[in-house]
Order: structure tokens, then C-alpha cells, then sequence
């Protein structure tokens, strides 16, 4: 072997050199590791910005909810002023007058911000009209809880909301208006029981 003679790379059968097919293999480990955390951070950004998935507990929201529904709920409208009457929504609780929860509550919106809204006589007023509710079952009637909300008037960044299964329902009656900082997102879609998949 002669002074400028170097170490040759052994090579396989077919000729070609091992520690090429070694960088290669590296290569397309990296390529598979920057996918996976391109997906990981576009999963975080949808569930954090966009998307959230939601069980529901309870049956406040009974007959339109049922206890275990798993939705989809939508984060991004209700920042452009999408919140409207009757639409179901998801709110933080922790905000609430002592504390109500640690958790958040699904409800449905019932006063927009600057109506003045009244219980009285088994019914909701907004403005002094009777609110038509055909979501609720025949047999339910709304009634007061709390004297301090059965009749008040709603600043411009509050929502007075309510659960379909009045009788059975901790809402606006019990720990008053939720302010518009407190909305996570809109019932976009319920996933799961299959049978009951679509919008509720």
C-alpha cells in the first residue's frame, strides 16, 4: 500500500458503500421526526385555537344532550361577535361568583348582551316579549332561582344562558350572566354516540 493510500469504505455485495446507506438511513429518520412534530404542533394549534373536544356530564341539556355525548366544539367565531341566541356553548366556569367549578359547562344562550330579561310566570322575556324556546320539552317551564336573576338587565359583554333541562339545571339562575371572556366555543358537531352524530 502506498504513503497516499487512504482507508476505502468496504462495500457491500452490490457495491454499494455502508456508510452511505448509514447517512441515508439517518436522513429519512430526521425527515420522519420533522413530520411528526409538524403534526404534533398543528394538533396543538387546532385544539388550542380551533377544535375542542368535549364530553358532557350530566343532564342539564337533556333531551338536546345527553350524559356522555362527545362533541366537537368551535373556538374561532365567537370572537367575531358569532354568539347568538339559542346557539349551545361551551364557557369557563372559573370565573364565576365563588368559584362555581373547576370545570367548563355547556349551556344554551338565552340573553344577549344589553337585554333586559325577565322569568316570571314559567316563561322567559327578553324586552318584554315572551321567548319562543322550541328546543324544550312541553312539560317544562322556566323558573327563578336566585331573586338577583329573575329580572336584570345584561351589560354589552354578557350572556345570560340556560340548560334545556330547566328543573335540572345549574345556569344563569344560580351564578348569574357569564361574561363574553368566558366563551370557549359553539357546539359544532356531536361525534359520538354514533347514533345521535350530527349537529345537536
Amino acid at each position: 500500500m502506498s504513503p497516499s493510500d487512504g482507508i476505502r469504505p468496504r462495500r457491500t455485495p452490490d457495491g454499494e458503500q455502508r456508510p452511505a446507506r448509514a447517512a441515508s438511513f439517518w436522513l429519512e429518520v430526521l425527515d420522519w421526526v420533522k413530520y411528526i412534530l409538524i403534526a404534533v404542533v398543528l394538533g396543538l394549534a387546532i385544539t388550542t385555537f380551533v377544535l375542542q373536544r368535549n364530553e358532557v356530564v350530566g343532564n342539564s341539556m337533556y333531551p338536546t344532550l345527553h350524559d356522555g355525548d362527545q362533541l366537537w366544539v368551535e373556538k374561532i367565531t365567537h370572537h367575531f361577535g358569532g354568539v347568538r341566541r339559542g346557539d349551545i356553548i361551551t364557557f369557563s366556569t372559573a370565573n364565576l361568583p365563588g368559584g362555581h367549578r373547576e370545570e367548563d359547562l355547556v349551556k344554551r344562550v338565552i340573553g344577549l348582551p344589553g337585554e333586559r330579561l325577565e322569568i316570571r310566570d314559567g316563561a322567559v322575556y327578553i324586552n318584554g316579549e315572551r321567548l319562543d324556546e322550541p328546543y324544550l320539552r312541553e312539560d317544562i317551564t322556566t323558573e327563578p332561582r336566585l331573586v338577583g336573576f329573575a329580572s336584570l338587565t345584561l351589560a354589552s359583554d354578557e350572556y345570560f344562558v340556560l340548560g334545556d333541562n330547566r328543573p335540572d339545571s345549574s345556569d344563569s339562575r344560580v351564578f348569574g350572566p357569564i361574561r363574553a371572556d368566558d366563551v370557549i366555543g359553539e357546539t359544532l358537531i356531536r361525534v359520538f354516540p354514533l347514533e345521535r352524530f350530527g349537529r345537536p
